[in-house]
Order: C-alpha cells, then sequence, then structure tokens
C-alpha cells in the first residue's frame, strides 16, 4: 500500500470508529466481533488502496463437508465460552482471511453472525424448558449478561426473553 497524505476515507472512519467503541465496553461482546472488523479494515485497505494483483476466485467454492463439521462441532461445544476467527478457521484447517468467505458460502452467514444465532437458538430453548433464571440462561448460552441476550433475542427473533417465556406459560 503506497503511502497517502491527507486521505479521508467513510469507510475506515466507521470501521475505527466500531472498533474504538468495542474496545471502550464496559463488557465488550466476543472477541470474533473485534476480529471480523479488523478483518474488514484489512480487505477495505487492499481493495482500494493495494497496488492489483490477479486473485485465485474463490466465487462458487465452499468448505468441505468435513471442513464444515469440525466448525460446526467447535462452535456447539463452545457456544458458551469466546471464540476466535483464527480458532474457528483453524478447525477448517484454514487462514482467517480464507476461512470467512468460504464460511459464508457454506452457511450464508459470517461467522459472528452464525455463532449469535446459534447463542440465541440456545438461550430459546432453555427459556422454553424454564428451569433457569434469565440470567442464568444468558450466561449459558455465552452471552455476556442477560441484557446481551435480551438485545440479541430481539434482534434475531424480534422477541425479547420475558416475553418468550410468557408466551411459552
Amino acid at each position: 500500500i503506497a503511502p497517502r497524505l491527507q486521505l479521508r476515507d467513510p469507510r475506515i472512519e466507521h470501521l475505527g470508529w466500531a472498533l474504538k467503541a468495542e474496545l471502550e465496553a464496559d463488557m465488550p461482546s466476543d472477541p470474533l466481533y473485534a476480529d471480523s472488523i479488523g478483518l474488514a479494515l484489512a480487505t477495505h485497505l487492499l481493495r482500494r488502496y493495494a497496488a492489483p494483483a490477479p486473485a485465485p476466485a474463490m466465487a462458487g467454492q465452499a468448505l468441505s463437508r468435513r471442513q464444515l463439521a469440525r466448525v460446526l462441532e467447535l462452535i456447539e461445544a463452545r457456544l458458551d465460552q469466546r471464540l476466535t476467527l483464527a480458532e474457528l478457521a483453524a478447525a477448517a484447517g484454514l487462514s482467517p482471511s480464507h476461512f470467512k468467505p468460504l464460511f459464508k458460502a457454506s452457511t450464508g452467514l459470517a461467522p459472528h453472525q452464525f455463532v449469535i444465532r446459534r447463542r440465541v437458538e440456545r438461550a430459546r430453548a432453555l427459556l422454553l424448558d424454564g428451569s433457569l433464571p434469565m440470567a442464568q440462561v444468558a450466561l449459558d448460552a455465552g452471552f455476556a449478561h442477560q441484557s446481551h441476550m435480551a438485545r440479541a433475542m430481539r434482534r434475531v427473533l424480534g422477541i425479547t426473553p420475558g416475553a418468550l417465556r410468557r408466551e411459552r406459560g
């Protein structure tokens, strides 16, 4: 990337502000989020400002069944823990930059979005079971706290945990 003076790029600013907000948050979210922002920034810099080089075509490519199964198994086993893009990519035997588009081609979702949806699905099942308090459900599903779970559920399912539990009852 050639040096440029007084460059103003709104996308770089947006990604920088998102990363700054994540780093300054009282309860930062999953490392996958910060990894994804960093990867988006690197991709943008290379696409926009690097000298063009022929790239291998990845259109139509996806993870093999075996790779996808290993990654999904890791996600399920560690859904209640922090996951990084590097860990998921390692399970597939790929670098994070190669893993991310192949995972999206295989599942239709970026890794971070996929993990959040799986956490929401687990939280939904635990809430419908009704045997655990909401704060424990949030932790068991991999959310940082109850309000983190509530925001994710509202975004993904369009319903809050309390409303879901009331519908069950």
